[in-house]
């Protein structure tokens, strides 16, 4: 059985990439995750997770690539969740549950993945290392 482990990340460094395979969970023990997107040389942030925070289930929980980017903010530790951990308890949960999770995973894909072209003009979009910058 796979183990969890504890991995730690420099502010700036990618922790996932849009398009990878998602094979393991992450769960925030320190530090700042900045999750985003990059369509048509914007960067558009999607979520921050802080301390307590999970990240990266949708890919397993639907079996799609990694719908955004995950760079640590700060110096950050997580727990790297192995995928399979996850399978098994959704496998052990309820069928009206483990279908309305589903449900829910699909919906936030469907409605984040046209997010970059629906923003109007003026949004502020942000850099990796969270400096605020106007397009």
């Amino acid at each position: 059985m796979p183990e969890i482990q504890r991995r730690h990340f420099l502010p700036g460094t990618p922790i996932f990439t849009q398009g990878d395979e998602g094979d393991c969970l992450y769960f925030v023990e320190e530090g700042r995750v900045r999750i985003w997107r990059s369509e048509a040389g914007k960067t558009v942030v999607l979520a921050e997770v802080e301390r307590g925070g999970l990240f990266g289930e949708m890919a397993l929980i639907d079996d799609q690539p990694r719908s955004a980017n995950a760079t640590a903010v700060d110096e950050t530790f997580v727990q790297v969740i192995p995928g399979v951990l996850l399978k098994l308890k959704l496998e052990r949960t309820d069928p009206f549950l483990r279908k309305l999770i589903n449900i829910l995973t699909r919906n936030l894909r469907q409605t984040t993945e046209p997010l970059p072209r629906l923003l109007p003009q003026d949004t502020f979009y942000y850099d990796v290392s969270g400096k605020e910058k106007p397009e």
